[in-house]
């Protein structure tokens, strides 16, 4: 499936991200720094990871989220209210690893604000249940820290995930 071909997405709690950090670009010696929200938007051939999905109403606000966990992982959650909407990236590890600030403790799981995201919907949500929501979004996360053997080093992730599912009450994932 293409990065931003959404015609492959069937009703029935889908998602699909993929996502870079700037520890994978060190790793594969991307030394030209151009990841961002906008490279991430104009990707065509990126491998997409499947995931389930959940699209929850509460009140006035659809909360979307997904991701792989299996002891550690990555995920994402997009709160949508009205004409606004706020996305956060999600790891988790199996060792306290993660950390916003030196000198805060190491945490085994962190929820990443969005610097800059931008959201992309097939048509306007209905804040009904059993409706579909189906679209797009793309994040890129705070700074924040992460251990790395004996250091602390600077990481930032960004995010595109491919959704569609039925709005269901608001309960546990």
């Amino acid at each position: 499936m293409n990065a931003d071909d959404m015609s492959g997405l069937t009703p029935g709690n889908n998602g699909y991200f993929t996502f870079s950090s700037m520890e994978m670009n060190r790793l594969f010696e991307e030394a030209d720094g151009a990841n961002s929200i906008d490279k991430m938007l104009s990707e065509k051939e990126e491998i997409l990871q499947p995931n389930g999905c959940s699209c929850q109403l509460k009140n006035d606000t659809i909360i979307i989220s997904g991701g792989i966990f299996y002891g550690g992982g990555l995920g994402y959650q997009v709160k949508i209210h009205e004409n606004e909407f706020d996305g956060e990236i999600i790891l988790a590890s199996t060792s306290a690893k993660f950390t916003l600030e030196k000198g805060d403790d190491l945490l085994d799981e962190i929820y990443l604000k969005s610097d800059e995201q931008k959201l992309f919907l097939t048509e306007d949500p209905v804040f009904e249940l059993n409706k579909i929501v189906k679209g797009k979004i793309v994040m890129e996360s705070q700074d924040f820290l992460s251990k790395d053997k004996n250091a602390l080093i600077k990481d930032k992730y960004w995010m595109k995930v491919l959704f569609e599912c039925e709005l269901h009450e608001h309960g546990p994932f």
